[in-house]
């Protein structure tokens, strides 16, 4: 099984809400199944290396539903954000309050919704931790997997951590609201499944012991699991940073570089976002979920002969 993996993690990646736009989800649907919506380039090389061809943007009038039709911040930030945005420091009331969200927006999606609930040693002693995980079609043979961290820090007291990492959170479920009638009608074959890590935030002091709870414990849990993945110790012990649109595993981080300076300060909230930013990376991520999952349609239809 070839899995797609987009590691939407902390700082920078801003989703924008969606307005009323029933209207436009048939036609978006309708342009996504015809072929003739899509552009496909020859295969290129890259560092001597051959670049399977693969298309690149989708042409009006799906383009123009995508970015501009769905974009509405005010409503992403009074809906999606606003429920993140507390002190979630693990085992907290925020944090099990954030994590009932979660698990209550996907089960309304109809996404299936299972926690990972575990014990790690921490600096203070045994504590506990829940990773979320949603699917909205866990039978799928290849799944796109979008991740991010649900916690935030212990310190300084009152932390909030809109940019680290509410705004990813939201982001999200964002994301899972307006896509899912579209990617369930496409009947693609790959699925999107979406991971809310607990505990990536150094509980006293960030080292390779005291962060990352979350990812950590998952990733060990697929390592011994041979039958979820194919080749998944291969494919965790070869891991790269690449930004590919198709073939093999691949993992995205997206991550601001340098960090800002309000990173990890009590200035890590609402006001020092950029609607701007958010809204073109709603408008990027959008476009790249469909994308991914247009494009394996397509190559289906290739491939049996009726394209």
């Amino acid at each position: 099984m070839k899995i797609y993996v987009c590691i939407t993690c902390i700082l920078t990646l801003f989703y924008s809400g969606i307005q009323d736009v029933s209207g436009q989800v048939e036609k978006l649907i309708d342009s996504l199944k015809a072929q003739n919506q899509i552009q496909r380039p020859n295969a290129t090389q890259v560092q001597g290396q051959q670049i399977p061809a693969c298309p690149t943007f989708f042409a009006d009038p799906a383009l123009q539903i995508l970015t501009q039709g769905f974009s509405n911040m005010d409503n992403f930030k009074n809906v999606e954000l606003a429920p993140f945005l507390e002190v979630r420091y693990p085992g907290s009331p925020g944090n099990i309050r954030v994590r009932e969200y979660i698990k209550a927006q996907f089960l309304a999606f109809g996404w299936q919704v299972a926690e990972d609930p575990f014990v790690a040693l921490t600096p203070f002693g045994p504590a506990p931790f829940v990773n979320v995980i949603a699917t909205i079609n866990p039978n799928a043979p290849l799944r796109l997997i979008f991740a991010c961290h649900f916690d935030s820090k212990l310190s300084p007291p009152g932390f909030v951590g809109a940019m680290d990492s509410a705004v990813p959170c939201a982001l999200l479920v964002n994301l899972a609201r307006q896509l899912t009638i579209i990617l369930n009608s496409l009947e693609s074959d790959v699925t999107i499944e979406m991971i809310f890590f607990d505990g990536e935030e150094a509980l006293y002091l960030f080292n390779e012991q005291d962060s990352l709870y979350g990812s950590r414990h998952l990733a060990e849990v697929w390592f011994n699991t041979l039958d979820r993945f194919d080749n998944t110790k291969n494919k965790l012990q070869n891991i790269v940073s690449v930004h590919s649109c198709c073939g093999l595993s691949r993992i995205v981080h997206l991550i601001t570089s340098p960090f800002p300076p309000t990173w990890h300060t009590l200035n890590d909230s609402p006001e020092s976002m950029d609607d701007n930013v958010m809204d073109d990376m709603g408008r990027i991520l959008r476009i790249f979920t469909l994308h991914i999952a247009v494009f394996n349609k397509i190559q289906q239809i290739s491939n049996s002969g009726l394209g």
